[in-house]
């Protein structure tokens, strides 16, 4: 009986020495992430103190760093995962990982594009201009990657500095320090996309552009295909659409002489380097007409009426 009272006195004494002790670790904290080193331990009045039935005991006097680069000893003192004291003295990341913004935590570094990721430090601390997006490295936004680098998207007559950057425009590449097109290859007119050069007259096209290189700036793009604007005509020797040289107009070669009419292509000849008819036509009002048959007789007929018109 005597040893059991003794036994309860000295039960009584031990808690209630540990429970006055109870709650001074000597821990400063903001938060409860700064008591991870204590059991069970809350944030309370800026210091820890115990929850429940454990015990932060007076004697537990271990200095702790809650935050990464802060001063520290020993690297027990620093508390976020994958930390360590450096030779610096202060709690740095183990290589491989990098802080988050707070400081309280070592995050792993991404490997590269696509490489999970939770905050944008993770990303860019291997691969610049990155961020994470969906838990996920990409490039900034106006860029894209290539081979895992990311390039500003630079459009067309845009300034440039590598080829990258105006990669993301089809047969594009940077020229004296603006993206341009492939000599193979034209603008369009909005400058959004280089088309392929038309080889010539007939070929198929979708934009006026594609034309001219080729065949001048006399054509056009027509119902998608190349030809040559109204009033002019494709001189095959030099593959370019040229003014209609018409009757009475200056020439070097047959080819020059050309009425614009359809089926008139052969009516003019180039005589001492003038358009005239040729011999099986005569020239009635600036045309030349069939000398004999309807044609001729019917334009005569017009002309007559016209002068008739006017003096009555």
């Amino acid at each position: 009986m005597l040893l059991s009272s003794v036994c309860l006195s000295v039960v009584t004494i031990y808690c209630i020495f540990t429970s006055a002790n109870a709650y001074k670790s000597f821990t400063p904290c903001t938060g409860d992430e700064d008591c991870i080193g204590l059991q069970d331990a809350k944030c309370k009045g800026n210091v820890c103190i115990c929850n429940g039935s454990r015990f932060c005991k007076e004697e537990v006097k271990t200095p702790t760093v809650t935050k990464i680069g802060e001063r520290c000893n020993t690297t027990e003192e620093c508390l976020p995962l994958q930390s360590e004291c450096g030779p610096n003295n202060v709690c740095t990341c183990h290589e491989g990982y990098v802080e988050e913004p707070s400081g309280r935590k070592c995050l792993q570094v991404s490997e590269g594009m696509g490489s999970s990721c939770i905050e944008d430090v993770q990303c860019y601390t291997k691969t610049a201009h990155t961020v994470c997006r969906d838990n996920k490295c990409d490039c900034h936004e106006h860029m894209h990657h290539h081979n895992g680098t990311c390039y500003n998207n630079v459009a067309l007559s845009q300034a440039c500095t590598t080829e990258l950057e105006c990669s993301l425009t089809h047969a594009a590449f940077c020229l004296r320090g603006k993206c341009s097109c492939l000599d193979s290859h034209a603008p369009n007119r909005n400058a959004t996309k280089c088309l392929p050069v038309a080889l010539g007259h007939g070929a198929s096209c979708e934009d006026d552009v594609q034309c001219t290189v080729t065949l001048g700036g006399a054509s056009e793009c027509h119902q998608g295909t190349c030809t040559c604007k109204e009033m002019y005509q494709l001189k095959a020797s030099i593959g370019k659409c040229v003014r209609d040289m018409l009757l009475g107009d200056t020439c070097a070669e047959v080819s020059d002489c050309h009425e614009p009419f359809e089926g008139n292509t052969t009516r003019l000849e180039c005589i001492l380097g003038v358009c005239k008819c040729q011999p099986s036509y005569v020239e009635v009002d600036g045309f030349c007409i069939n000398s004999s048959g309807k044609e001729a007789s019917s334009i005569i007929l017009c002309v007559v009426l016209s002068v008739l018109f006017i003096f009555l």
